[in-house]
């Protein structure tokens, strides 16, 4: 059964998970191939991983949003403090962002993101 969730893996360490809202652990865990490629190719893993490129790919070539939050009610802003990607994070914001949208536990946005990147 797939998920949403994202693990963020360490090239120095293990498998990083965390709890509550900053739940990162694997998307599409037990998926094979193609599957789980295509589960990992949405704005909120390019998010999380903090890659640009993938960002830029979805955002303004296949026009995909970064204020529609996931499954689980994250958004990218969101995945991107929870993992300390602020190139990321400032680059969903001048795409149109809001800063002060609500998360999936009804926190802002930006708070949480001046909680985690300060």
């Amino acid at each position: 059964m797939a998920s949403s969730e994202i693990e963020v893996i360490d090239a120095a360490g293990p498998a990083a998970t965390t709890g509550g809202a900053g739940r990162a652990v694997a998307e599409g865990a037990g998926q094979e191939g193609e599957d789980e490629e295509a589960l990992k190719d949405d704005v909120y893993t390019g998010a999380a991983y903090g890659d640009l490129e993938k960002l830029h790919r979805l955002v303004e070539r296949e026009g995909r949003s970064v204020t529609v939050p996931d499954a689980l009610g994250y958004h990218a802003l969101q995945w991107a403090a929870l993992n300390n990607r602020v190139a990321a994070a400032q680059y969903i914001l001048e795409v149109g962002s809001p800063p002060r949208l609500l998360g999936a536990r009804r926190g802002s946005l930006l708070g949480l993101a001046a909680l985690l990147i300060a």
